[in-house]
């Protein structure tokens, strides 16, 4: 069955639902660019009565120490790399972080290519998942836009890819049709405003996803 993150969360309301609904992952975006950041203490009080459902910090070009204090106060599971992180900065983390998972993404300018998909194996040296988003020269995530799901083929072998980019319940089946992936991530697709949930999106998103 298909890993289900569902990302930008700020309200334990939202966390607490979407746990129920069965979802895998919550994630929590601690960037400083992004209009979902979500304070330490913040996310802290949103777990407390989420329930067992595991938890993902998103970092962009954050320093591996203060990641390990992310990871360490929040009891994360998985960690999310969506910067310019190079190889020698996840070889850090992942000596750093123990058995937490480590996630990299993978923004695509040209789908399709031989250099990401060579980019990709570099990465899976230390990471133990790519995610494969789409690329935005002021953003990093959170565009809300799709990827060509069949250019990417074989960019990632699908036990090591989660897919990310302006997913919905209208279109989750055709990427996990296409690419088989380990799991799927969704954010600003399912959402009333920036870091709040549309719940009654977010449960048609998980019932597709969980259907496949």
């Amino acid at each position: 069955m298909t890993w289900t993150k569902i990302c930008g969360i700020n309200k334990k309301s939202d966390a607490e639902a979407i746990a129920k609904m069965g979802a895998d992952c919550i994630g929590f975006i601690f960037s400083t660019d992004s209009p979902r950041r979500i304070q330490l203490g913040q996310a802290k009080r949103i777990l407390k009565g989420s329930g067992n459902i595991y938890r993902a910090g998103v970092f962009v070009n954050e320093k591996v120490e203060k990641i390990k204090s992310h990871i360490d106060y929040l009891g994360l599971d998985y960690v999310q790399l969506s910067g310019d992180e190079g190889l020698d900065h996840i070889r850090k983390l992942k000596d750093a972080a123990g058995e937490v998972k480590i996630i990299k993404t993978l923004r695509l300018k040209k789908t399709g290519s031989q250099e990401a998909s060579g980019i990709a194996r570099k990465y899976l040296e230390y990471a133990d998942y790519i995610l494969l988003d789409s690329y935005d020269k002021y953003q990093y995530g959170g565009t809300g836009r799709t990827i060509d799901w069949e250019k990417v083929k074989g960019i990632v072998e699908p036990k090591k890819l989660i897919v990310s980019g302006g997913l919905y319940h209208g279109n989750a089946g055709k990427a996990i049709e296409i690419l088989g992936p380990f799991g799927v991530d969704a954010s600003s697709r399912l959402e009333a405003s920036p870091g709040v949930k549309d719940l009654e999106m977010v449960k048609r998103f998980i019932k597709t996803v969980k259907g496949f």
